[in-house]
């Protein structure tokens, strides 16, 4: 970012930063505004508006870029407000859309979304559909395979031709399960985005982390909703309260993921990381099996 002649200068004025500083935090998309669309393209933008100001000394990349600049030596780096560009964007942002002239971006502002108007409904591979010739799949074939001669010459039993039932590792069928019988599952929780937010005390208050386990399963490990639980196998162990419920069958047990790694002094994990747990490989077409795994658990 900087000219060679600057060099010098600027490693030195950027090492003063981050020695004076430590770090720089980033704030949340509560506390800056921005323009968002969904995140699978869906017809319609949303404006995002700042719900809170910054907590304690964090910022917006923005703002610790534009900071940053002058110290770097980096002349000219912006010459506008955050408002400003995101102005500019939105009257930049033409070809994005079906529908001509966007709305405006004060109209934008008020009205918080902008819905395009498609012309016609989303078709899955109209162009192939309407013209296979000129529009062919992206396959040996052009069509869509259900044998895969790409597969077949591999010649991988774990990567059959055409769609097999194939026994999982660590599943009800493996020899394992006499030492470890209950399969471990790993859903999304609804406090969290993966890892994000679970250090937000309100949040983890509200619904803590917990292993759910059947009740006919509780019961013959004579264990009450609410109890500390080990669970564990030869990878690890982590120590949860248990939630005894109907909701889940019976020879199988949940652990919600993104839960952050909290060890012991006996590097036992305490924050419910099913990471801890997990096989560390791959399946052979390269998918996480965050859902192959067995597990025993025990009343502490």
């Amino acid at each position: 970012m900087c000219s060679s002649s600057s060099q010098t200068e600027c490693n030195s004025s950027a090492g003063r930063i981050w020695r004076s500083s430590g770090l720089m935090p980033v704030n949340t998309f509560f506390e800056r505004n921005d323009i968002v669309r969904p995140w699978h393209a869906a017809p319609y933008y949303i404006y995002a508006n700042k719900v809170i100001d910054s907590f304690y000394e964090s910022k917006s990349d923005f703002e610790i870029c534009t900071e940053l600049a002058p110290r770097l030596g980096i002349e000219g780096y912006s010459d506008r407000t955050e408002d400003e560009w995101l102005r500019l964007a939105w009257q930049s942002a033409d070809h994005f859309t079906l529908t001509k002239p966007l709305a405006g971006y004060d109209e934008l502002k008020l009205k918080g979304v902008h819905k395009i108007a498609l012309k016609q409904p989303a078709v899955a591979f109209k162009d192939q559909i309407e013209d296979e010739k000129n529009h062919p799949f992206p396959t040996p074939s052009g069509k869509i395979e259900i044998y895969s001669q790409r597969l077949a010459d591999m010649n991988n039993p774990k990567l059959p031709p055409i769609p097999t039932y194939i026994e999982p590792w660590e599943g009800t069928s493996d020899a394992l399960s006499k030492t470890y019988p209950l399969q471990l599952i790993s859903t999304h929780f609804k406090r969290r985005i993966h890892s994000q937010m679970d250090n937000i005390p309100w949040l983890r208050e509200l619904e803590p982390q917990t292993v759910w386990i059947s009740s006919s399963d509780a019961r013959q490990r004579n264990i009450r909703n609410g109890d500390e639980v080990k669970i564990f196998n030869d990878r690890g162990t982590v120590i949860l309260p248990a939630k005894v419920t109907e909701r889940i069958m019976p020879g199988v047990v949940s652990i919600d993921q993104g839960a952050w790694f909290k060890p012991d002094k006996k590097g036992i994990d305490r924050g419910g990381c099913v990471n801890v747990l997990l096989k560390d490989e791959h399946s052979p077409a390269g998918a996480f099996c965050s859902n192959t795994c067995l597990v025993q658990i025990e009343k502490i």
